[in-house]
């Protein structure tokens, strides 16, 4: 009877150790006061590792747009992959296009579409000039066949494309979502959303060519945008729609 009861008393032991070797690697230690402290503890070590731990609240409702990076040239949104939830065929064919037009090209662009014709079947994209983590919108590519038979990615505005641009002195744009999220809620009949509505979206850094200017461009509820002066975090624009079309 004793060795039965001295097992289940090693047995809690154990367990009560392992406990507060889980609490002291825990986020928080509370003291007799009770006051909390940090602990010193990386939590972003096992973030990656256990993502559902960490609600979308804690990792914010806007981030930055997603971009990824193909060849030496070529980045290009979700809107070219992912969004379009492609057969791998379809996702390997346009992969192979990219790659090839990466060659024709001499400074980086963002791929932001493409279409495929039912007719030909041939691919052709859609592409803004992207410098030094910056969209220029208005210096914009197409592509098409060159006389191989290749594909070649060209500018066809009426802009050329900036050679130079300095990103330097930026404000932090996590800085101005506070703002962002404020103009958005003041005019939430216009986006149609409720008191109790989520604001989300992403933001990217774009260069407006015609007022020589670099902005964070905010995409909010997947409708509405609101720029903001990247150096001075003024209000540039502003623009609200809850995505119907009224006749």
């Amino acid at each position: 009877m004793k060795k039965k009861v001295l097992i289940i008393l090693v047995a809690v032991l154990f367990i009560l150790s392992s406990i507060t070797i889980l609490v002291i690697a825990g986020f928080r230690i509370f003291n007799s006061s009770g006051s909390s402290s940090s602990a010193a503890f990386d939590a972003s070590a096992i973030k990656d590792k256990f993502t559902g731990l960490f609600s979308k609240d804690e990792e914010g409702d806007i981030v930055p747009e997603n971009v990824g990076h193909l060849g030496n040239h070529i980045y290009y949104t979700d809107n070219v992959f992912k969004d379009r939830k492609l057969s791998r065929s379809d996702e390997a064919e346009l992969t192979d296009y990219l790659e090839k037009a990466d060659f024709s090209l001499t400074e980086d662009i963002l791929v932001i579409g493409w279409i495929k014709s039912t007719i030909t079947g041939k691919l052709k994209i859609n592409a803004q000039q992207y410098l030094n983590g910056a969209v220029i919108p208005n210096v914009y590519y197409t592509s098409d066949a060159d006389g191989s038979g290749s594909p070649n990615i060209y500018c066809c505005s009426d802009i050329p494309p900036i050679q130079n641009l300095d990103t330097s002195g930026l404000l932090d744009p996590k800085q101005l979502i506070p703002d962002v999220v404020s103009l958005a809620l003041n005019n939430k009949a216009s986006m149609d959303i409720d008191d109790d509505d989520d604001i989300y979206g992403t933001y990217r850094l774009e260069y407006d060519t015609q007022k020589n200017r670099l902005i964070y461009s905010f995409t909010l509820n997947e409708y509405s945008v609101v720029e903001m002066d990247a150096k001075s975090g003024n209000v540039c624009s502003e623009y609200y729609w809850n995505g119907e079309y009224v006749d």
